[in-house]
């Protein structure tokens, strides 16, 4: 068995740990460990290839129950084939993957949306520079660079904008957007959604802007998942009264523009902006509830219901979905 860590060289201790693991699970046949510090039975996980968190869980658990693993050990004569170095190096790593899991779980939430997941990522890369280790640092870069590149930060921006007229006056540096630039989205936008004309003119080209680095506030005395509750509970989203998407309109964009410009001083949304609002408001952050979906499927479509039509499956998918 070949285990690698990405950006972790020694992966001697997960190979002994792994091997302790398979050792104790199976001399003791399936059967549980026992701690008395914690006053109820625990056992040993193993981590899933298919659920990436669980090596969080795995990893914790075993810190947790090492006493009772050393002597589960010395019962059946096996030397303890790890350190305290080592179970340090295990630590620094639980610690450096808790905020991941807890930001990865709130990705995946059904009500998340982009404004929720730039909090969260924000939150998340914070926690791991905070405690200035190898593992959390590699951690870091790479989940900097991969959230980089695959963010739109124009979309996000026009969100942004849209859930608070006061966000470009509150941008400043490089971190602000310009109004042309989102104007020149929302008119795309809305002609995706409207499917209708636009009078053109000329615009300027959309520029990718870095994400702002400002702080959190100091965290209180409360644990990690608490603090990311907080953060997520900060973030509010300021959903309009619905509207239908009209046709037969054609956008000019120096209508838009002064849309803009009244939304900026009064902090009223036309009916476009409700509109375009509304629409973002609906991109999910992650593909999760996409597989939810069809995860759903399966418990419709079984052998006894195979010729189930493609609308009643949907109808039951939505259905199943708004009485959650």
């Amino acid at each position: 068995m070949t285990i690698r860590i990405v950006g972790y060289p020694n992966t001697r201790i997960f190979l002994c740990f792994l091997t302790i693991c398979y050792s104790v699970i199976f001399w003791m046949n399936n059967r549980i460990i026992s701690s008395v510090s914690f006053g109820h039975e625990m056992n040993l996980l193993l981590d899933s290839k298919t659920r990436w968190n669980s090596l969080y869980s795995m990893l914790e658990r075993f810190v947790k129950l090492q006493k009772c693993v050393r002597m589960a050990l010395i019962d059946i004569g096996t030397p303890i084939p790890f350190s305290s170095s080592e179970i340090d190096l295990i630590r620094e790593l639980i610690s450096a993957l808790e905020p991941v899991k807890y930001g990865v779980e709130a990705l995946c939430r059904q009500d998340a949306t982009l404004l929720t997941s730039e909090r969260i990522h924000k939150f998340v890369l914070e926690k791991l520079d905070s405690q200035n280790t190898n593992i959390a640092n590699k951690l870091k870069d790479s989940l900097q660079s991969r959230i980089d590149s695959r963010r739109n930060m124009n979309l996000i921006h026009l969100y942004e904008y849209l859930n608070d007229h006061t966000f470009l006056k509150n941008s400043v540096g490089s971190s602000r957007p310009k109004r042309q630039g989102l104007i020149t989205l929302a008119v795309m936008l809305l002609q995706r959604l409207t499917k209708e004309h636009v009078v053109e003119e000329e615009t300027e080209e959309l520029e990718m802007n870095p994400i702002s680095n400002e702080a959190l506030p100091p965290p209180e005395a409360i644990s990690l998942k608490e603090q990311l509750e907080q953060t997520i509970n900060s973030v509010k989203v300021n959903f309009g009264e619905q509207f239908s998407v009209e046709s037969g309109k054609i956008l000019d964009k120096k209508q838009l523009q002064k849309e803009f410009e009244i939304y900026e001083a009064t902090g009223n949304k036309t009916s476009n902006l409700k509109i375009l609002f509304n629409a973002l408001s609906t991109i999910q952050p992650t593909s999760v509830e996409s597989e939810r979906a069809f995860s759903a499927c399966g418990l419709f479509l079984s052998k006894l219901r195979s010729s189930l039509k493609d609308s009643t499956i949907d109808c039951l998918c939505f259905l199943r979905g708004c009485l959650k």
